[in-house]
């Protein structure tokens, strides 16, 4: 009778064999990624094989979970999928509809809605598409015990499988295989189970759940065993106690307490949010944690903790209110019901425009997912408040990502240098050597960085001509001297061409991608599959003896069609992946440019310890030289603008074009768009000298014109210096070399256009004779003149000082904010200096 009915339902038996699999993950609170094969192409998730098998699989969740709660309806499985959630297609709402309570539907896109919620079973639709991003966050959300589903096409069709997902992120369809889809198929062979539709048969790597059992005692527990064992040899995650960040070395847990105890790492981190709130004022903590460490629950118990001891008042924000519900509910929990308002909620842009007032209602301020609130934000919080929390999930799909890791630690630096960090690394939700995330981190890349490996060992590197300084100090910090001789270490550098598809070998992938995690601030694993898949990138990698030390990751632009052209100036139209082009065309009026074959370095990177060597300028000049190999009109870039990056592209010969309106969410900072042109448009000959080549000169005339005339409105809040730097490249392009006077020559030449009157006005004002306000005009004349020039770094200091009062408007406190200066005062006395010293300069 058993037999006939495994033969008329054969799927039952693997619904039996996989709750017993789910049964014997429960006690190490492990978790296992499923890959179901379709047998043959299918349009919906509704009409798939695969479907019966999700379907007996939700049942069985929802049975497990009456028993243990007979009295609650619960939800036991999400799906994420876009096709099954076409209007045009009703199979699925069908099928959701009749089972409303145990089913929840959502659109990839929504994928950040997972934050903070957990379900036995989640299903991924990737018969069209899965989406990077949606895929790192669902593997955070699956419950312990549960099980990551995804439904594909055929095996060995998938990675050439029409992909709705290429035309979202590279603007076009591709008919190439997929190298991330291919890496996908290879890590949840390695790490999770397989079912293949047409055989009904669940398997893990090569052998049959039936080889591993007998009819009366499937040995389910062995295969998992077996499963947990090949993800994590060591049988557990890495600890690193050195990380959390307490006074005493008795608040530090040791290893063999977290291995038996995983909640007193958390235990640790709860005692350092409450002293932020007890202890010493504008110390703020960072607490870091990747998914399910415990890290809402524990700003949660802490908060508690503070308004029942001393009666404080708190204040928490985060991206939506939805992402503090895990920390809301263990506030509750442990509080009384009359001190519920001790802990308020308010949205990011509320301290915006209140935070003066709520500084001086609440005693602290606790920051839920830090990295998805712009950076800005999160700077103006820190100033206002004097004790803050800042908790963040790093892994590089959660709103700003390495942004919050890169540039607001070193605004955190600068502002409060006390600050303290703190790391949570063992999971709770799940149990250390989880296979979901340890395939996740390996299909994704998520936890690799530059950083966690090696560095680069000195050894690697021939010795003999390095410097003694370098021997020394064995590249730990950047050099202290810049005239130190390190082209021995550029000689020994060479570069990789990597075309689009041709693959890389698995140390080349993680030492590259990890280096542009490592190096920029907005990286989420959909970058990881542009890396991989993008038709139109190239890279180009820098290794000194096998290891990489360098990166750029490039994506070729423009040739566009006119008829695209003209919708694109229209505003009709925007292309993915032709981001400077199109502005040149859009915001520039400058169609013409868009036609052309152009080169965007959307990421350049070199490792940390191997900065300012050189090794920068050396890749650069390996991609132009390709570039004019392979005709390439220009080459461009656009980053976040700072003071200490700018340089490094002005010094290469790059040229500003345009200064982005607003700052940028991830980074904090304005966009700057550079450009090197490489051909002339007549004849498709090297250009000699850059600005000689129209229209060029006349876009970077233009920017000069824009970032002045907009100094006191948009770009009022942008560093002093910076637009110092700016402005000093954008105002007067370089002149042919036969039109060009030479050294002194050239100075003097510029500094003839100041009139005796205007010689005479400026010394009354350094003489503090007449105000400032009265000398403008002059000031302004001898401002532009001096723009002119090459300037030093002091000069480029005495220039800031008279634009950010001149054009940018700053109001006293504004600019004593900036120059750290005491007061009215001292702000007239230090303009008179500046004003000075630009004159002087011969």
């Amino acid at each position: 009778m058993q037999q006939n009915m495994q033969q008329n339902h054969p799927t039952l038996s693997v619904i039996a064999d996989l709750m017993a699999c789910s049964a014997a993950l429960l006690p190490s609170r492990h978790r296992l990624p499923l890959i179901c094969y379709e047998s043959e192409p299918v349009c919906s998730l509704a009409k798939s094989a695969s479907w019966r098998l999700i379907t007996q699989l939700q049942q069985a969740f929802s049975n497990a979970q009456q028993k243990d709660s007979p009295s609650q309806v619960m939800e036991t499985a999400l799906i994420l999928s876009d096709g099954s959630l076409d209007e045009s297609n009703t199979d699925m709402s069908a099928e959701i509809n009749a089972e409303k309570s145990s089913y929840r539907l959502l659109k990839t896109a929504q994928y950040r809605q997972l934050l903070g919620q957990e379900w036995p079973l989640i299903v991924i639709d990737a018969l069209y598409g899965v989406r990077a991003n949606a895929l790192a966050a669902a593997v955070g959300a699956v419950k312990a015990g549960g099980f990551l589903v995804i439904v594909a096409p055929p095996e060995s069709d998938w990675p050439g499988a029409a992909c709705d997902e290429s035309t979202r992120l590279f603007g076009k369809a591709t008919s190439e295989r997929s190298l991330f889809i291919e890496r996908i198929q290879q890590t949840l062979h390695n790490y999770g189970l397989r079912y293949n539709t047409d055989t009904e048969q669940l398997r893990y790597r090569e052998q049959d759940f039936d080889d591993n059992a007998n009819d009366d005692n499937p040995n389910i527990a062995a295969v998992i065993e077996r499963i947990v064992s090949e993800a994590c040899p060591t049988g557990q995650s890495h600890i690193d106690t050195s990380a959390l960040d307490t006074s005493s070395p008795d608040e530090k847990p040791s290893r063999q307490d977290l291995s038996d105890n995983p909640f007193a790492e958390q235990r640790a981190a709860i005692e350092q949010i409450c002293r932020v709130f007890t202890g010493h004022p504008r110390r703020p903590l960072v607490l870091t944690a990747d998914r399910g460490r415990g890290k809402s629950s524990a700003l949660g118990m802490a908060a508690a903790r503070v308004v029942n001891q001393t009666g404080k008042r708190l204040l928490v924000t985060a991206p939506t209110k939805a992402a503090i519900a895990e920390l809301m509910r263990w506030y509750q929990q442990n509080t009384d019901n009359n001190l519920a308002d001790s802990l308020q909620f308010c949205l990011p842009e509320d301290l915006l425009s209140h935070g003066n007032q709520l500084a001086q209602s609440f005693d602290g301020l606790l920051v839920d997912e830090a990295a998805g609130i712009p950076a800005s934000l999160l700077t103006l919080m820190v100033k206002t408040f004097n004790r803050v929390v800042l908790s963040t999930t790093v892994q590089g799909y959660e709103g700003t990502g390495r942004g919050f890791e890169i540039r607001f630690k070193q605004t955190l630096n600068q502002l409060r240098p006390q600050w303290r960090q703190a790391y949570l690394h063992q999971p709770i939700r799940w149990g250390s050597g989880d296979p979901l995330e340890a395939w996740s981190n390996h299909a994704l890349l998520l936890e690799h960085s530059v950083e966690q490996s090696e560095r680069l060992p000195i050894d690697l590197l021939s010795t003999e001509s390095l410097p003694a300084e370098l021997l020394q100090t064995e590249r730990q910090d950047p050099l202290p001297d810049p005239k130190l001789n390190l082209s021995t270490l550029v000689k020994q550098s060479q570069c990789q061409l990597v075309k689009p598809y041709e693959t890389m070998d698995e140390n080349t992938i993680k030492a590259a991608f990890g280096l542009l995690v490592d190096s920029h601030y907005q990286t989420t694993p959909d970058d990881f599959r542009q890396f991989l898949d993008h038709p139109n990138r190239y890279l180009f990698i820098q290794k000194i003896k096998n290891s990489v030390v360098g990166v750029a990751l490039i994506l070729q632009e423009g040739e566009i069609p006119s008829e695209l052209i003209k919708l694109i100036q229209q505003g009709k139209r925007r292309l993915r992946g032709h981001l400077v082009a199109q502005s040149l065309a859009f915001h520039m009026n400058q169609p013409q440019l868009a036609e052309q074959k152009a080169w965007r370095i959307q990421r350049i990177a070199i490792q940390h310890n191997y900065r300012r060597c050189g090794l920068g300028k050396s890749l650069l000049h390996s991609v132009e030289q390709t570039a004019e190999q392979m005709q390439v009109h220009y080459l461009s870039s656009s980053f976040a603008a700072s003071e200490d990056l700018v340089p490094f592209w002005f010094e290469a010969a790059f040229k500003p074009v345009r200064l982005g309106l607003t700052r940028d969410p991830a980074s904090g900072c304005h966009s700057l768009m550079v450009v090197k042109p490489l051909m002339n448009e007549s004849n498709h000959e090297p250009v000699g000298v850059i600005s000689d080549n129209a229209p060029w000169k006349g876009l970077y005339q233009q920017f000069y014109q824009t970032t002045r005339l907009l100094a006191a409105s948009s770009f009022c809040d942008v560093s002093p210096v910076l637009m110092a730097q700016l402005l000093s490249r954008g105002v007067c392009p370089q002149v042919s070399s036969s039109e060009c006077p030479q050294g002194s020559e050239l100075k003097n030449s510029l500094k003839s256009e100041l009139t005796d009157n205007t010689k005479a006005l400026l010394q009354c004002f350094i003489a503090g004779e007449r105000s400032f306000e009265d000398s403008a005009l002059a000031i302004e004349s001898l401002l532009i003149n001096r723009l002119k020039q090459s300037n030093s770094n002091i000069l480029l200091s005495s220039m800031a000082q008279l634009i950010a009062k001149l054009w940018q408007g700053q109001s006293t406190q504004q600019w004593c904010h900036w120059f750290d200066a005491s007061g009215k005062k001292n702000m007239a006395q230090r303009l008179r200096q500046a004003t000075k010293q630009l004159l002087d300069d011969q």
